[in-house]
């Protein structure tokens, strides 16, 4: 009653105020209104049905064997999409680069990302620009994907995509997945060791047990400081000269519901093979796309011949050189000429037995028949003697 005999007196007293602050609050009302429909519009990710989007950069990287980024991701998808457990759980895979419409990843629960980083202009990161080309178009895509990692989409984050230079991207992932590989800090090492679950009862470990494989894991990784939301997943000591533990897989849970999830391991395809491998890659994307994680964690079997996969529509096969066309200098050149093996300039070399080289922290290794010739890149061939090495072992 004392509410309505204020309301009168106003009214009596201006009734012009009360007018305006009326219309006012119909407005008001109306555009929430249309606000909550809109919200209600746009699906949230995380949101059944579950969708899992796994986006592979092109093959600009390594080998067949190595950062094998689109055979890694279609192996993953295949695993998921053939387990008879996860009723209502759908998968779309992308080549090349992230959707350019970020709508097409509205209604994911989780994006698993594996691809080269943002560090080389002739290499592509599946999310982010080349380190110093951040165009406008970049920042206002990115800031629309940061809005859908706020409202709990995950996201899933391999090997060389966790290196990245430009400080807005870093910043992405160190929120997003709570670290990154930090050029200058971070290491990297060809090496064997043992991986060990670091935090038992994780979803992310269930069924998981330690291995041993040849691998290039990174390690001394960039991450936040004091950041409680950090979870270890697996340690290894590294390197294996000078043993100490390090971190090289973690998870983080983000306000707003959103998960993360790094793995500095999938050099190496054939590791793919490895069950408790496979099966924490698999739990951890069930997790980051909060969907129950089998007790035993989720693995199916896989064999050699399951790592043959079919060739994407399009793609180009890989060009190969037959004993007979390294014979001699010329049918060497003849081969590399024909069939644009390399686009930068390329110097000769020839050993007598099977020749590894390194330099400059990339390495590669041929077998050849005796006498044969090899042609490498002018940035393999042409470096300083202190920081390239050639072996011919027996």
């Amino acid at each position: 009653m004392r509410v309505n005999y204020i309301r009168v007196q106003l009214v009596k007293e201006n009734p012009t105020v009360y007018h305006k602050n009326f219309v006012t609050l119909v407005v008001v009302l109306l555009c929430s209104a249309w606000c909550f429909a809109e919200e209600a519009k746009q699906p949230s990710p995380g949101k059944n049905p579950k969708k899992i989007v796994f986006i592979a950069g092109p093959n600009d990287h390594g080998g067949p064997v190595t950062h094998a980024y689109e055979k890694d991701l279609l192996l993953l998808k295949k695993c998921i999409d053939e387990s008879p457990g996860l009723k209502g759980v759908t998968t779309k895979i992308y080549l090349g680069k992230a959707p350019k419409d970020i709508n097409e990843l509205r209604d994911a629960a989780t994006i698993v990302v594996h691809s080269s980083g943002d560090g080389i202009a002739k290499e592509t990161h599946a999310l982010f620009p080349i380190h110093n080309k951040f165009s406008d178009a970049d920042a206002k895509y990115l800031k629309e994907l940061d809005a859908l990692m706020k409202r709990g989409l995950g996201i899933v984050v391999l090997h060389y995509s966790l290196i990245v230079r430009n400080p807005r991207s870093s910043a992405y992932l160190l929120d997003w997945i709570g670290g990154y590989h930090r050029g200058g800090k971070s290491k990297v090492k060809i090496d064997t060791s043992k991986a060990v679950p670091a935090t038992p009862g994780h979803p992310i470990l269930n069924g998981v047990g330690p291995w041993t494989t040849r691998h290039e894991y990174y390690y001394n990784e960039q991450f936040g400081k004091d950041d409680k939301r950090m979870v270890p997943i697996l340690t290894s000591m590294l390197p294996s000269s000078k043993p100490q533990k390090h971190v090289v897989a973690w998870a983080v849970q983000r306000e707003g519901g959103g998960r993360g999830f790094a793995f500095t391991g999938c050099h190496f395809y054939k590791n793919m093979l490895v069950d408790d491998y496979r099966r924490m890659l698999l739990n951890a994307v069930l997790w980051t796309a909060k969907i129950p994680v089998p007790k035993k964690g989720l693995c199916v079997p896989i064999t050699e011949k399951d790592l043959k996969l079919p060739p994407e529509a399009g793609a180009k096969p890989a060009a190969k050189i037959s004993e007979a066309d390294t014979s001699s200098y010329a049918g060497a050149a003849e081969a590399v000429k024909a069939r644009g093996l390399f686009r930068q300039r390329v110097q000769p070399l020839r050993y007598s037995r099977r020749m590894s080289l390194s330099a400059s922290g990339q390495s590669v290794a041929f077998s050849l028949a005796p006498s044969h010739w090899i042609f490498l890149p002018t940035r393999y061939a042409t470096v300083p003697r202190s920081t390239a090495s050639v072996n011919a072992p027996e």
